[in-house]
């Protein structure tokens, strides 16, 4: 059986891959954002395609942060913390944005990507959160 002392450690570090892998997320969703504004403003085909880039490089991330999430989810019930929750996996419909390519359709996935992007925010501060609950009893078991 392990320490108390490893268990914590290992939660921490499941924390910071997970908040690694937010951030990455973010930065790409940001990134899409930015083109879409490009997009709506009539930016044809190349922002529209650096816009579904970002998007699907999210995707990605996301998928990895439920691994992630998952890992940290085992490491916090080593130590009796409460795991934070996941964000939903909005699918953004790149196929319907591509063939119907509109202002309207554009609109749509600028708000998915702002709305994404404040769950990954708000599951950041979770996490971050219980970081600092892993630190306080770390700094308690050292001194």
């Amino acid at each position: 059986m392990k320490d108390r002392r490893t268990e914590l450690l290992e939660a921490k570090r499941a924390a910071g891959r997970a908040l690694n892998l937010i951030r990455d997320a973010q930065q790409q969703l940001s990134s899409a954002r930015s083109w879409g504004v490009v997009d709506m403003l009539g930016g044809g085909l190349l922002s529209g395609g650096m816009k579904r880039g970002r998007i699907s490089d999210a995707q990605a991330c996301l998928y990895r942060l439920d691994g992630a999430l998952e890992d940290l989810r085992r490491e916090l019930q080593d130590v009796q913390l409460a795991a934070p929750c996941a964000p939903s996996q909005t699918g953004y419909d790149m196929v319907v944005d591509l063939v119907f390519d509109n202002i309207f359709t554009d609109i749509r996935v600028q708000n998915e990507i702002k709305a994404t992007l404040g769950e990954l925010e708000h599951l950041a501060r979770q996490i971050t959160r219980i970081e600092f609950q892993l630190d306080a009893e770390l700094r308690s078991l050292n001194g």
